[in-house]
């Protein structure tokens, strides 16, 4: 512990570059959901159709025309996905926030001087537990909303992969084809076949939440062990002067 206590300024330091991590991986995680995507007029999800485009500018019409194909039609399907979409953006969005909550946590304890300063005060420890509870607290919201997401992605995980395919410039004339030309039986099938949603991004940002939520319990740690050496040592100085006066 004494050893760690000689490296605050760079324990500090690194809780700082970990909120600006958080700030800077915002942007892939809005991007790689982009194409699970239902455009909407001025009046809402009720007239979202087929000749309107997605996030990526493609029409709407492929997406359409393969619910009809395997006897359904998407607008029983598209409150269900403008509503993840709008859930992923919340999510996305919390991050970015998150990230913003651990760089004014980390600006707060310099101010205080909790990087550097040899004898730690009562105003030290205060700020580290507010930084703390303000980390804690913030990212397990995020949580909440990641596993959330998870969740409804894997119980609707056919519907979002359908529109992730039929959306995205790459993939969508192709996987139409083979699904069109395995017909209404096989089309589901050869559809799965081209791409799967996956949640490497939620479990990503999970894994990486729950890291600064411990990281920063540890650095709370340190500064109550640090607060606590300062007691000692004022006690064995009082006690020396005590026994010099003596």
């Amino acid at each position: 512990m004494k050893k760690l206590l000689k490296h605050m300024k760079l324990i500090h330091l690194i809780f700082l570059i970990l909120g600006g991590a958080v700030i800077i991986s915002a942007l892939p995680f809005k991007t790689q959901y982009n194409t699970i995507y239902v455009n909407v007029d001025a009046t809402g999800i009720e007239n979202a159709s087929s000749e309107m485009t997605n996030a990526i500018n493609q029409d709407q019409k492929l997406l359409y025309d393969y619910y009809n194909l395997i006897g359904d039609n998407f607008d029983n399907h598209k409150t269900l996905v403008y509503d993840f979409q709008n859930s992923l953006n919340v999510v996305n969005n919390l991050i970015l926030w998150f990230g913003i909550v651990l760089v004014i946590a980390a600006l707060v304890l310099f101010l205080f001087q909790n990087h550097k300063r040899k004898i730690y005060y009562g105003t030290n420890v205060l700020m580290s537990v507010v930084a703390t509870l303000a980390t804690v607290v913030f990212g397990v919201i995020v949580l909440i909303q990641l596993l959330g997401a998870m969740g409804t992605r894997g119980a609707h995980l056919e519907l979002f992969n359908s529109v992730a395919v039929l959306q995205n410039s790459d993939l969508r004339t192709t996987a139409y084809q083979a699904a069109e030309a395995a017909g209404a039986a096989g089309a589901k099938d050869a559809l799965a076949s081209y791409f799967y949603v996956t949640s490497t991004t939620l479990v990503f940002y999970m894994i990486g939440i729950i890291v600064v939520i411990v990281y920063s319990l540890f650095m709370l740690i340190l500064t109550f062990s640090k607060f606590k050496r300062t007691k000692e040592r004022r006690q064995e100085i009082l006690s020396k002067a005590v026994e010099n006066n003596d």
